[in-house]
Order: C-alpha cells, then structure tokens, then sequence
C-alpha cells in the first residue's frame, strides 16, 4: 500500500494483529461472494457504511485490489498461475464492483463532512441541499435496504457541534413560493427516540431540542408575541404507549437534566397534563 498509494496509510491505524485478522475475514469474505453472493450483498451492505464512517471513498477500492493481488502473488509464489490469477479476477471483479457502488450511494457531502468531522464543511452541505431533500439528508444515508442516520452518527460519536447543527439545521423553518419546510415530522419518524438517545448519550442537545419545537412571531401585539408550541410528540399519544413512563415526555422527565424543567416548552407540556387529567386525579386522590 505504501507503494501503491500511500495516501491511504492513514486509514490503517489499527494494531497489526488485527489487521491480520481483517484480512482473513476479507478473504473469507470474498470465496463466500462465489458460493453465494446473495449472502454476500446482503452482508457487503453493512460492511460498506461502516467502511463510509472510516473514510473510504470509492475510488480507493481499486488500490486495494492491486494491494491484494500483489499479496496473494508473494504468498502463493508459483501456485498463483493463470488458472488461479483468472479465479480471483473473476471473484475480486464481482466483489470490488459492490462494494464500489455501495460507497458511491452513501456516499455524499454531509458522510464527507463527518468523516472530516468539519463543522464549516456540515454547514457548507446542509445549505446545497434542496429544500425539500434537507431533513432526509441530515436523518438518512440509505445503502439499498441498509440505513444509517448521519444524525445519530454524530451523536453517538461524540461529535456534538455537528449533531446540534444538525439538530437546529432541522428544526428550522423555511419557506419558499410553493411551500413551508420542517423537519420536525421528518425527526420523529426517523427517530422516535430522539429524546431517549439525547439523554443517554448527549444531554446537552436537548435544549436545541426543544429550542427546534417552538416558533415566535417576530412582530408584538398590544405588548404580546405569538408563540407556537409544537409539543405533539414529546407530549406522547397515549394509543402508542401503554406504558405512560415509556412516552417522552416521561423519559425526559426521569432521565434529562432537571434544568430544562424551566424551558417554556416543557413548561407548556406541563401545564397541559395538569389541565388535561393530572388536577383533577389529584384532586380525587386528595378529597378521597
């Protein structure tokens, strides 16, 4: 590799023993392509978004075909012979060719940006992407059936400037001559444990969170200013949940910090359980 494309070394920075083992799985991996490729797909798919977090771009695989032939050459010597040479052409053609086109698809500016771990480059992404197409690039990167969130990449990986730009990037609203543009149902769908994730791993994006669920009017009103509370999902239809303490607003409640019991959105959805059934259950429970 050194020889052949040496720019690449510094996707190699794993322990050597485990290289090793990579490879062997590799080669495994490549004889299971010519006994059943199908397997082979559906398992290469997987193989691809990984390899899409490390770095690997598409037009790498070719240098690594050549590594991998001039390795099997000075291991096998003189058993490599034309007979053996034609076989794993034919097997590292079908291989590279899947893998090549599995980068390729997930493979776009905000996976570049990740792996850079650039926020000025997210940013630069997020404004090239359609209107209508920006909550799906900031929510999935789809490899055939295979589907990984950049999102929940960001957020598991620690990398929290990026994860509240996107955060806020989709929560946004836009509008252009034919229509409004929010990402908030998009958000929910996508990720229905939005709030769950967020607590466990990076509590200090849920304020964006929540931030992301209001809207205000700009202009004032005989001293007032309008303000929209979209509090569907964190508030939780009880048809989903038979649990109460698996919906939303009760995982933030257990698991989120105690501070943003003062952010007016919670505020809000407090206040309507307390309307909506929780006075009047304590009230039976306290003439009871």
């Amino acid at each position: 590799m050194q020889r052949c494309a040496p720019d690449l070394l510094c996707l190699f920075v794993r322990p050597k023993a485990l290289q090793y083992s990579t490879f062997v799985q590799l080669m495994e991996t490549i004889v299971q392509f010519v006994q059943d490729p199908e397997e082979f797909y559906n398992q290469v798919k997987s193989l691809s978004i990984r390899h899409i977090k490390y770095g690997v771009k598409a037009e790498y695989v070719k240098y690594f075909g050549v590594v991998l032939t001039n390795v099997l050459g000075n291991m096998l010597g003189l058993d490599f012979t034309e007979q053996a040479k034609l076989a794993w052409a034919y097997a590292w053609g079908g291989v590279s060719r899947c893998i090549a086109e599995c980068l390729s698809i997930g493979s776009n500016l905000i996976t570049v940006a990740l792996v850079a771990g650039d926020v000025i480059e997210l940013e630069r992404a997020l404004t090239l992407a359609p209107r209508g197409q920006r909550a799906d690039w900031v929510t999935r990167v789809q490899v055939h059936d295979s589907v990984v969130s950049p999102l929940y990449w960001a957020v598991k990986d620690g990398m929290v400037d990026m994860a509240r730009v996107m955060i806020r990037d989709l929560l946004a609203i836009r509008a252009d001559r034919d229509a409004y543009y929010y990402g908030r149902d998009r958000l929910w769908t996508v990720h229905p444990d939005i709030i769950s994730v967020l607590c466990s791993l990076c509590p200090e994006l849920l304020e964006d969170l929540l931030d992301g669920l209001l809207w205000h009017s700009a202009s004032v009103e005989s001293g007032r200013v309008r303000v929209n509370y979209y509090v569907r999902e964190v508030y939780g239809d009880p048809d989903d949940f038979h649990d109460a303490w698996d919906a939303p607003f009760a995982v933030l409640a257990l698991q989120g910090p105690t501070t943003l019991f003062v952010h007016p959105l919670v505020e809000k959805v407090l206040d309507l359980k307390w309307k909506l059934f929780a006075r009047t259950y304590f009230l039976v429970m306290e003439f009871w």
